[in-house]
Formats: C-alpha cells, sequence, structure tokens
C-alpha cells in the first residue's frame, strides 16, 4: 500500500512539473529562467524525497526514520547493494523529472490539463501518511530531537513528544507505598542478575540465604522485569526511566565501552533528567561506586548522569583491577559505616563478579564445579557481610535489584532449568530499612522504567521536572505502555507475554515508533 501511495507522490510530481513547466515557458520571455528556479528549488528537492522513501521502502519495507536520518554520516554501513539500489531509485526520480520539465512536448504529454493535476494532488495528499508529508514530520522531529536540550521550561516539548507529565502522585496504592523520606538510600545493582538466583525462586538449597532472608525482611516487587540490556542501557536506563540505542559493544566499534570520553560526554550529557539531578535538587548528595577503574567508559557514563562522585575501583585499592564482589561491599561497608559521605545521599552500586563467564576466586557453591553456581553463592556471601555490617543505621534503606536480567546462555539454561532466549527475565526489586513492613507486591510484568518513579514516590519528591517513560508501581493508572515493553537496541519485547513487536501490526509498529523516535531525544545519535 505505501509502495503504491509513494508511486502516486511520484507521478504527481512528474505531473506538476510538466503542468507548471508549461506555464512558465508561455507567461514571458523569463518563463525559461523561471522554469529552471522553480524546478530546481521545488521539483527536483521533492523527487529526491519520494525517490528516498521509495528507495527506503524497497530495502526495508518503511519509509525513513528519524534515526536514519541521524546515522547519515554512516551510510557506507548500509552495504553496497542497499546503497547501490537506493542511489539509482533516487537518480531514476530526479532524471525523470528534469525530462519533465524540459522537454514537455505536446504531442506526447497533451492529457496534460488542470483538473488531471489537481485530482492526482487530491489522491496523494488525501493519505496523512504519504511519502512528502511523512517525510516532512519525520525531518520536523529529526530538527527538534537534534536540538533537544533539558529545560525546565520546555514542558511543551516534553508533553508533545511523549505525552509525560512531571508529577509521581497519580493514582496510587497509599496503604502499599514505602515511606522512605529522610532516609539515605543504598541501591545494589547486581550485574546480570535474574530473580530466579534467589532460592525461594529456585530448587537449589542455601544458594542465596542472605538474600532470601533480606526479601523475607523487605517490600518486593513480585513479576518485574528489566527493561532493556546490557549493562550501559540498564543503568543509564533505570536511572533516567528511559531508553537508549547505544550500548556497550557492537561490531561497528561505537558502543560506549568503545569511544572515548569526549564522545560519551557530548553524546549523553544533558539529554535526559537523571534521579541524581533530581535528588539535588530536593537536597540530598548522590554517589557511585562502581567495581570498574575510572578509565572505564562505563564510569564516564556514570559521571554525565551528575553524581557528586563516582568512585573507581583505584578508590577501594589504589590499583588498576575490577573489584570483586566481596572487596565492593567492603568498600560499601566502610563509606557507610565510617560516615564518608554527605547525608543525606543515595549510594548506586554496581558489581561485576556474577558477570557471564565469571569464577569466583572467594567462596563456591557445593563442588565448585559450575560457574555461574559459584559467582552467585560467593554474591550472596559477600552481600549478607555488608548487611549484617550496616542493619542496625535506622537512616538507612537497602534497595538491592539488577542492572539486567541474566543472559540466556547455555549454561544458564542447563543449570536452572529454562528454555529462556530472549535477554528478558524477572529481576529482583527488593527494599529493606527500618519501620519497612515486609510484604510482596504484584508488579504484573511491569519493567524496571518504574524504578525512578518507584522511589522518587516512596521518598516523598511528588513534583519534578523528568523525561521519565515509566510510572510508580503503586501508580494504579499509567498513561503509557513502555513499562511492558523490553528494548534492546532494534529489538523490542512485551512481558509479561516475552512477545515479539513486529512492524507488519499497526499497534505494534505505534509503540516501536515511539521508542524509536525516543531514541534520538535520549541520545545525540550523530555520534554513533
Amino acid at each position: 500500500m505505501l509502495m503504491f501511495i509513494t508511486l502516486m507522490e511520484l507521478a504527481f510530481v512528474l505531473l506538476w512539473t510538466i503542468y507548471l513547466s508549461r506555464k512558465c515557458l508561455k507567461s514571458c520571455v523569463w518563463g525559461g529562467v523561471i522554469c529552471k528556479i522553480f524546478v530546481l528549488t521545488i521539483m527536483l528537492p521533492l523527487a529526491f524525497i519520494v525517490g528516498g522513501q521509495l528507495s527506503s521502502l524497497f530495502n526495508t519495507g518503511h519509509y525513513i526514520e528519524v534515526l536514519t536520518l541521524s546515522n547519515m554520516d554512516a551510510y557506507k554501513d548500509v552495504g553496497p547493494k542497499v546503497l547501490l539500489s537506493s542511489t539509482l531509485i533516487i537518480v531514476i526520480c530526479l532524471l525523470a523529472t528534469v525530462f519533465c520539465a524540459f522537454f514537455p512536448k505536446k504531442n506526447l504529454f497533451g492529457f496534460i490539463h488542470w483538473p488531471l493535476v489537481l485530482i492526482c494532488l487530491a489522491v496523494c495528499l488525501a493519505n496523512p501518511h504519504g511519502a512528502i508529508l511523512n517525510f516532512g514530520i519525520t525531518y520536523q522531529t529529526y530538527l527538534k530531537q537534534r536540538s533537544f536540550s533539558p529545560d525546565a521550561k520546555m514542558s511543551g516539548l516534553q508533553q508533545e513528544l511523549y505525552g509525560q507529565d512531571s508529577t509521581f502522585n497519580n493514582d496510587f496504592d497509599a496503604e502499599k507505598i514505602m515511606d522512605l523520606r529522610n532516609k539515605s538510600i543504598v541501591v545494589i545493582f547486581a550485574e546480570g542478575f535474574s530473580a530466579e538466583w534467589i532460592d525461594r525462586f529456585n530448587s537449589y538449597k542455601d544458594l542465596t540465604p542472605n538474600l532470601d532472608r533480606f526479601l523475607s525482611e523487605s517490600v518486593y516487587f513480585d513479576n518485574y522485569y528489566n527493561h532493556t540490556a546490557a549493562t550501559f542501557r540498564g543503568l543509564r536506563g533505570q536511572l533516567t526511566s528511559s531508553y537508549q540505542y547505544r550500548g556497550g559493544y557492537n561490531v561497528k566499534n561505537n558502543g560506549l565501552g568503545q569511544v572515548n570520553a569526549e564522545n560519551i560526554k557530548k553524546s549523553l550529557k544533558g539529554r535526559l533528567i537523571s534521579v541524581p539531578q533530581i535528588l539535588k535538587a530536593n537536597g540530598y548528595h548522590s554517589y557511585f561506586q562502581s567495581a570498574h577503574t575510572m578509565k572505564y567508559q562505563l564510569n564516564l557514563m556514570l559521571q554525565t548522569l551528575d553524581f557528586d562522585s563516582v568512585f573507581g575501583a583505584e578508590d577501594v585499592h589504589g590499583s588498576g583491577s575490577d573489584l570483586t564482589d566481596q572487596q565492593i561491599f567492603a568498600a560499601l561497608s566502610g563509606l557507610i559505616n565510617k560516615d564518608k559521605l554527605k547525608k543525606p545521599y543515595f549510594l548506586g552500586a554496581y558489581t561485576v563478579g556474577t558477570h557471564i563467564g565469571q569464577n569466583s576466586s572467594d567462596v563456591k557453591y557445593g563442588d565448585g564445579n559450575n560457574v555461574m553456581l559459584n559467582t552467585i553463592r560467593n554474591f550472596d556471601d559477600a552481600f549478607g557481610k555488608f548487611w549484617n555490617s550496616v542493619n542496625d543505621r535506622k537512616d538507612l534503606v537497602i534497595i538491592f535489584t539488577a542492572d539486567h536480567a541474566a543472559y540466556p546462555s547455555d549454561l544458564y539454561n542447563d543449570t536452572f532449568k529454562t528454555k529462556r532466549e530472549f535477554f528478558i527475565d524477572k529481576i529482583p526489586f527488593a527494599v529493606w530499612g527500618d519501620g519497612i513492613k515486609p510484604d510482596v507486591l504484584d508488579a504484573h510484568g511491569r519493567n524496571s522504567l518504574d524504578f525512578a518513579p518507584t522511589l522518587l514516590q516512596s521518598m516523598g519528591i511528588r513534583h519534578a521536572f523528568n523525561y521519565f517513560l515509566g510510572c510508580s508501581l503503586f501508580s494504579s493508572d499509567c498513561p503509557r505502555q513502555f513499562e511492558y515493553i523490553t528494548a534492546i537496541g532494534d529489538d523490542f519485547v512485551q512481558t509479561p507475554e516475552l512477545r515479539l513487536l513486529k512492524d507488519n501490526n499497526s499497534d505494534d509498529k505505534r509503540m516501536i515508533q515511539k521508542i524509536r523516535d525516543f531514541y534520538n531525544m535520549s541520545e545525540d545519535q550523530h555520534f554513533l
């Protein structure tokens, strides 16, 4: 259907060119000059647009998208076949327009009259999603997002892009909501940690006894999924309630883990509103303890979120090696118990010991033959020591969650007797602290886009300018559906059904397009 509409618009461009060229030539002695100006400034650009849309339909099945315009600098990456076919289609459209403008012989084009031109125009413009109009809308969105920067005066743009307001107190269950006001918050983002790694959700004995006890004393959100993967997307996404296109590593060598600090700063800094920014405006200090050294790009990305301080591995042991889980939890204990942080504070921490392919050099599980179980058992042991060292502090709240779910490797599926294919799973979200009544709440398949608004609402922050895509898990009516969509690059999956969204489904296509548009807002795509 789109191909038919686009061909009709090409016919309109050609007929309109013939008709107006004749009018120009007959009008006066300057007709030839006017005709050339008209063709060069109006008709050829229109032909170029239609040709571009035709080539996009031919190669991808859909019109040019905002992301396509953002990545024009990387045109060589599409491959010679796509590049050649696109160029050929555009050149044919341009040559056809030039021919119709300067060689309109009467005996060949005698049927061209104004009624036919108007009918063709009406047919083309009757569909609001035609090639020319669609490109105009896409290009306008591209320009807006290219020049985008957060500003509290830009609430109109915020509403226009995806309809978010700046409050966290839409309808919610007042009896269920946690009271985290005036508390210091510690959030543990465990590397690739699926919920079923915890004893109560699997058949293993004493794999995670400390985490199991922690959950029994916490508010725990069950049926809660990761909204993206892997770590670069997962950490930034949860701390800004957002999606981003670029992850840590890719075959083009332009992932966030593969580029320099300047690239990361220019592409990410100032694009979104983060939890640390909102907390700073409400009297909190914010810190992050990473398991990596400060030279590692993940820490450079974290710095773009405006933490007061990001601590690296060298801040703990002074060397250039990553922290083990035992080391990072010991470091967290020191930061908290020695009162090294200004209160009240938000302290995030990323542990790397459970990363796929790792083994534990400290605590092992059973006979130690399963490296995955070893890392989980070691994490639990380190977490238990940390928790025991701080659990008498009345002003402290500990949140345990993950940067994303475990990667569904063969070892993972064999170990936990699953057949999971997607990089998507239930992840833990447990909140512990003095005065928090233990409870299990059903998230009903919602995802970690809801982490930031849930946290802020529980901390008593009801209004804050933001670009969050998620809603508080205590909210009963979220106006968007992003909290049920996990987006990993070009793949989009609906939870909890784990259904892959498809471009040929109209509802799916609308949601996919919204996310792709947000990718451009989340990161300056010119640095891809």
